[in-house]
């Protein structure tokens, strides 16, 4: 019984570990009615880049670093990085990039 369930739990962590680094984004479908306050701009995305980890908000080039970006969602309908699409309206954190680089997105909340 013992080799079963260890079996099962190497399974599912062999499983979740090589998943693409952009289906583990994390989602947060808590957020309610504190959404609104919780993100500190929003904007409609003109483009996402997942593969050069580069997103563009009203005009505004970021590095979206999808493995590391939460996304929250009231109705769960988008649930990884790869489902945020151009003309989607979003709030989001960011912080400062480093000497003469881009800032980084942290955070998303799918607004639509």
């Amino acid at each position: 019984m013992k080799n079963a369930i260890l079996l099962l739990i190497t399974t599912l962590c062999a499983t979740i570990a090589a998943a693409p680094v952009s289906a583990r984004v994390r989602v947060d479908d808590t957020a309610g009615a504190q959404t609104q306050s919780a993100y500190q701009k929003s904007g409609v995305i003109n483009s996402i880049d997942l593969g050069s980890r580069a997103i563009v908000i009203d005009g505004v080039s970021y590095l979206f670093p999808s493995g590391n970006v939460k996304l929250h969602n009231k109705t769960a309908t988008v649930t990884t990085a790869q489902q945020l699409k151009k003309n989607m309206r979003i709030g989001f954190n960011s912080k400062p990039g480093s000497a003469g680089s881009r800032a980084q997105i942290t955070d998303v909340w799918v607004l639509e």
